[in-house]
């Protein structure tokens, strides 16, 4: 009787524990899915505000072109002018949409190059903004993966995306350590932080962003935290296993059989 019940217990146990995997992993796919959702639309909100709009109106010009140049040879010519401005603008609108989506200096230079590289870009637009880069090490620094190096980026990018829209900031530290076991990054602010209670109830507050950062991190096999208290400047930290790293690897060796 004793060894059925124990049977019995082994089975619902085990039972439970797969429907909580199954809960988790499909909570996780609706996340992923939106995030993936949330970025297609901006692309092409982005696309279509800049370069579509630019496109459009350079069409609109050389049509124009085409019908008087020669009614007003002079004033095509500061058409043209106009248009090679344009064309100009859709080049780097281009280009920052594509480096959005993979940063390629990552694989050229490599993770702390292609921050300060995100730095040197936004302190144009935020020049009220002081950054500062710390990078520390208690051993050598650690070959990480292009996955590990641009999930950490992205969520970089996020935090930082917050700052600019929300926080008012003055200063923004961004620390980089290799530790022994784990990666570490923490982006601190000294802005007008917020109440953590109030994330979610506000459409145009930061809370998608938050929970996008979040899932990136566990997809990781990592941990994120917030820390904010409002007038006092808001934390942002995600530490990443190295154990993640053999995790990657056996998966590559397995995706190869």
């Amino acid at each position: 009787m004793g060894g059925n019940v124990l049977a019995f217990i082994r089975e619902n146990s085990r039972v439970m524990e797969e429907e909580v995997v199954r809960d988790n992993f499909t909570t996780t796919g609706v996340s992923i899915l939106e995030a993936q959702e949330m970025e297609r639309k901006r692309i092409a909100r982005d696309l279509h505000d800049s370069t579509v709009q630019s496109l459009t109106n350079i069409v609109h010009k050389t049509e124009y072109c085409g019908k008087m140049i020669d009614k007003d040879p002079l004033q095509v010519k500061f058409e043209l002018m106009d248009m090679m401005d344009r064309l100009h603008e859709s080049i780097d609108d281009m280009r920052r949409i594509i480096y959005d989506l993979r940063p390629m200096s990552i694989d050229d230079l490599g993770f702390i190059p292609t921050i300060q590289r995100f730095i040197q870009q936004n302190k144009k637009e935020h020049e009220n903004i002081e950054f500062k880069v710390r990078v520390t090490s208690e051993s050598d620094e650690v070959d990480l993966p292009p996955v590990v190096t641009l999930t950490l980026f992205r969520i970089l990018q996020e935090s930082c995306n917050n700052i600019f829209k929300y926080a008012e900031a003055n200063n923004v530290t961004i620390s980089i350590h290799y530790g022994e076991e784990e990666i570490v990054l923490e982006i601190v602010d000294d802005g007008v932080g917020f109440d953590k209670g109030d994330i979610g109830k506000d459409k145009k507050s930061s809370g998608f962003g938050l929970s996008i950062m979040q899932e990136r991190a566990q997809l990781l096999c990592g941990e994120f935290s917030i820390q904010s208290e409002i007038g006092k400047g808001t934390s942002v930290l995600v530490s990443v296993p190295y154990t993640v790293l053999e995790e990657i690897s056996l998966q590559k060796a397995y995706d190869l059989r």
